[in-house]
């Protein structure tokens, strides 16, 4: 309980803070080079301030950074490999997507494995999704394929959380500031820092959250159910 009464205060300071900050010009660049001023609100600043205050780790310590391709409309198919991209991702896993590749065999090592993590760099940046299992398709280049160097510092559906987190996707807001469609630089990705609890109380977290989406996706199937059912009863009457 403690550990989850400090991510509650997390949340709490985090919303309840000033939204600017007062710096000299040699403060702006001396630290960063950056002159922007919504770069030095004071959100990002108490954010990267609170989690370097605790065990962390940068993500390039913790993965094995993986890019995919950008094959371009002039090799999508009707059928064949999958084609996903960010529109298709979210934290809850892969939607249908309406875009195939040609399968070959230079395809098949950019196909996600068990326990990677996806990430979004471009446009809805810092979607994170933990793969359950070995999926056959390929993701586009504004996805990252993150696969962990070793499991017993990290468990991958914590490391999934923790980027879904407001203390990561502050970090993305942040460093994707000036771009006018928002980018999330590989570069800076490999540099976000990650809270590193105690590997027990990940794997309890990684616990809750299995159990958590096998409910949604047995809800899901129940809705499926109900729709056919009201279908079905709606052809009776014709």
């Amino acid at each position: 309980m403690a550990r989850l009464a400090q991510w509650l205060l997390l949340e709490t300071l985090l919303l309840n803070q000033r939204n600017h900050s007062i710096k000299t010009l040699k403060q702006s660049l001396g630290s960063s080079g950056r002159m922007d001023a919504e770069f030095y609100q004071e959100k990002y600043e108490h954010n990267e301030a609170f989690l370097k205050a605790r065990p962390h780790a940068r993500l390039k310590e913790s993965v094995q950074i993986k890019e995919s391709i950008e094959p371009g409309s002039g090799a999508y198919k009707d059928m064949g490999v999958p084609f996903v991209r960010v529109s298709n991702l979210s934290p809850f896993g892969i939607s249908p997507t309406e875009v195939f590749l040609s399968p070959s065999l230079e395809l098949e090592p950019l196909y996600p494995k068990e326990g990677e993590v996806l990430l979004s760099k471009d446009g809805s940046v810092g979607i994170a999704y933990c793969v359950p299992h070995n999926l056959e398709v390929v993701l586009s280049r504004g996805i990252l394929r993150l696969a962990i160097k070793d499991k017993t510092k990290i468990n991958p559906q914590y490391l999934a959380l923790c980027l879904n987190h407001q203390t990561t996707q502050l970090q993305a807001q942040r460093d994707s500031i000036g771009s006018i469609i928002a980018h999330w630089s590989t570069q800076k990705i490999a540099d976000a820092i990650i809270p590193l609890l105690p590997l027990s109380v990940q794997e309890n977290i990684a616990q809750k959250l299995k159990t958590s989406f096998d409910r949604r996706a047995q809800a899901h199937n129940q809705l499926e159910w109900a729709k056919l059912e009201v279908e079905k009863k709606i052809s009776l009457l014709d």
